[in-house]
């Protein structure tokens, strides 16, 4: 039953560190190629470049990425193409490729904005959190702070107003951190951190 042997690889991935997860990765690839679903291969492949990156081997995990993303492609589900969009921002901000980094969370955050339905298990507001963190971070890497203050307003409003997200709270406000630090506000920098340990 290939459908449960991916279903047990991709438990294996998530389950195991190092060479023995890789391989996992691997077995994952070679069942979903039999279940014959371009989507299902997309997540194989998906899978396979998460191994990597629990592995810090960041460009293997870039080729497995942009491989699942060319299969997710076929069926063009554009929640699939934006998640591994957001996989390979992930992987960029890694390999301190900012600016395309930003460029892919830009557009994932515009597609999860409108999209944080909760589809077959997946919550795609997490997605939306993701995406809006990851570039409040990239812009700051960039020095490119113009749209921060407007993106950690909504980010906080939201996480505020929804409180099965309220967990997310400090990680903004450790991004407002951050971007104090990278303008050389020490204090306020300072000030951001510990409240973000104090939550």
């Amino acid at each position: 039953n290939y459908q449960k042997l991916f279903s047990g690889y991709d438990y294996a991935v998530k389950n195991t560190l190092g060479e023995k997860q890789i391989k996992y990765g691997d077995s994952i690839i070679t069942t979903a190629v039999k279940l014959k679903d371009n989507d299902q291969i997309g997540e194989a492949f998906i899978s396979l470049a998460q191994t990597y990156i629990a592995n810090e081997q960041y460009k293997d995990a870039l080729d497995q990425t942009l491989t699942g993303y060319d299969y997710f492609k076929i069926n063009n589900n554009p929640y699939l193409v934006n998640t591994a969009k957001r996989s390979i921002a992930t992987i960029k901000t890694y390999l301190e490729d900012y600016y395309d980094a930003k460029k892919l969370n830009t557009e994932c955050l515009l597609f999860f904005r409108e999209h944080k339905e909760k589809i077959k298990g997946t919550d795609y507001t997490l997605y939306y959190l993701h995406s809006l963190i990851a570039l409040i971070n990239n812009n700051t890497h960039l020095k490119d702070f113009k749209d921060n203050p407007k993106l950690l307003q909504e980010g906080i409003a939201f996480v505020s107003g929804h409180k099965d997200y309220k967990d997310y709270l400090p990680y903004l406000i450790s991004s407002q951190g951050l971007d104090a630090y990278f303008r050389q506000d020490y204090s306020e920098a300072v000030r951001y951190f510990t409240r973000s340990l104090s939550l």
